[in-house]
């Protein structure tokens, strides 16, 4: 499972600062969205969902978390993309 939350997002972030999850699914290959969630609370998701990967994005980074949705991806990627709705699919090293 790998985290590919920006770093930089966590400096400064409170313990119930809320933002929204990303998970790709381990089995499909799916990316699910939780948004309203707290960092920790989206590791646990994570680790819940047995996600192949996931990512945190804060509310003071994009305060609604459907701006995350239908974001173009589909890019080459080498363990995190560009695009704050997308996710790195650390297998085929494409951004979904």
């Amino acid at each position: 499972m790998e985290d590919q939350t920006q770093s930089d997002w966590l400096i400064d972030q409170l313990y119930d600062d809320l933002g929204t999850g990303i998970f790709l699914s381990k089995f499909e290959g799916i990316k699910n969205f939780q948004p309203e969630v707290t960092y920790n609370y989206c590791q646990d998701l994570a680790k819940m969902l047995d996600a192949l990967a996931y990512k945190w994005v804060p509310v003071n980074i994009v305060k609604n978390y459907k701006d995350l949705l239908n974001k173009p991806c589909n890019m080459t990627c080498n363990g995190s993309c560009i695009e704050y709705g997308c996710i790195c699919h650390p297998e085929k090293n494409i951004c979904v």
